[in-house]
């Protein structure tokens, strides 16, 4: 059997198939699609070792052992197709084929493919609640609680899950790649800035930042001027400073904008935990491109401050993350928030003055 590029929108599962072995050009037996590139689909592979691996957290409902919480139940392509976005042109006739073509002779596979299953992880003996982040509780639990009753101690049932799935999410900046900008409001100065007037603010000076709290020095930047003038909310009129700067070394840093899009193909995720904290991983997404004004409470940055010191925690350079505030010209602003300072870690490659000459409002009823 044969699969091809078109079966799957994960990119990783795609490059998988490919490894497998290329047969030619021709017609697709998993999604039909025709005049493709084709894929071997060949059991004992890492595309099935993967595919075991999203299996795993199916189990037949019969098979669950007493006393295990579970969800609902129903047929494997349903059950999968509502964990897993993975398949573009793959139906369910399709998924059966491949699935069967992977793992022929699996009587464990054959089962699930012949009865109903549900979600419970290690061969029914544990619940899928075991394996989330807050336990029973949601990501909007917990931001409810360090926002309002534990700042420092609010427990996290299983950090290590946490942890992996942040590591997952690693972006190298590369010294040598697109330059960054910084912007800074100029307005009624007769001289141009210096680098060191483009620094971040000292723990004297630095404000409530989406990804800092007051006191904590961070360098915010952006992929494009625009996007650093949007950030700072600069107004019509105002004279704008932007720096353009490179790291000097490469820069690891926590990629937020892909954190509900980790694919469960990945050799270092758990397909346990990533399906056990789908929905938190989606919050957290709508926590961090919620924009913010200037009316709202500082404390609303806390459950993405949070996520900050694990970034730190974990050895990572900054935080990369969607501008919520600039998107244009079919291009989507992205920040980093980083931890390396600009005097040791950056480079200043020039500073130029800009006068806001407009604003371009798109509005909705509120």
């Amino acid at each position: 059997m044969n699969c091809c590029p078109k079966c799957f929108n994960d990119d990783l599962a795609s490059k998988l198939a490919a490894a497998s072995g290329r047969a030619g050009f021709g017609v697709c037996d998993a999604c039909g699609a025709q005049g493709v590139e084709l894929y071997k689909v060949v059991p004992e592979s890492e595309l099935a070792d993967r595919f075991e691996d999203l299996l795993d957290i199916y189990t037949p409902v019969a098979n669950v052992a007493n006393g295990i919480e579970h969800g609902p139940a129903g047929s494997l392509w349903k059950m999968f197709t509502s964990t897993w976005d993975v398949f573009s042109g793959i139906g369910e006739i399709g998924f059966y084929k491949l699935i069967k073509a992977l793992f022929p002779g699996d009587n464990r596979i054959s089962s699930m493919i012949e009865n109903d299953v549900t979600i419970a992880p290690e061969r029914g003996t544990r619940s899928l609640s075991e394996f989330a982040f807050f336990g029973s509780r949601t990501w909007d639990d917990f931001a409810d609680e360090i926002k309002y009753h534990h700042r420092y101690s609010a427990h996290i049932e299983n950090r290590s899950n946490l942890d992996n799935l942040l590591r997952a999410l690693t972006r190298k900046i590369d010294s040598t790649s697109s330059p960054w900008y910084r912007a800074r409001i100029w307005n009624d100065k007769t001289s141009n800035p210096s680098e060191i007037e483009l620094y971040e603010p000292g723990r004297d000076k630095a404000a409530e930042g989406r990804m800092s709290p007051k006191g904590v020095c961070c360098l915010y930047i952006a992929s494009s001027p625009k996007t650093a003038m949007a950030e700072i909310r600069a107004a019509v009129h105002d004279e704008v400073a932007v720096a353009t700067m490179r790291p000097k070394i490469d820069l690891q840093v926590l990629d937020l904008s892909r954190i509900d899009r980790i694919s469960p193909f990945s050799a270092d995720v758990d397909s346990a935990a990533l399906a056990a904290n789908l929905d938190n991983l989606s919050r957290i997404k709508e926590e961090l491109v919620r924009p913010m004004r200037s009316s709202d409470d500082a404390v609303e940055y806390v459950p993405t401050q949070f996520i900050a010191d694990c970034a730190k925690r974990l050895g990572f350079d900054g935080i990369g993350y969607d501008s919520v505030m600039y998107t244009g010209n079919n291009e989507h602003g992205y920040n980093i928030a980083s931890f390396c300072g600009a005097k040791e870690f950056f480079v200043f490659e020039g500073i130029e003055r800009f006068r806001i000459a407009g604003i371009d409002y798109s509005v909705h009823r509120a």
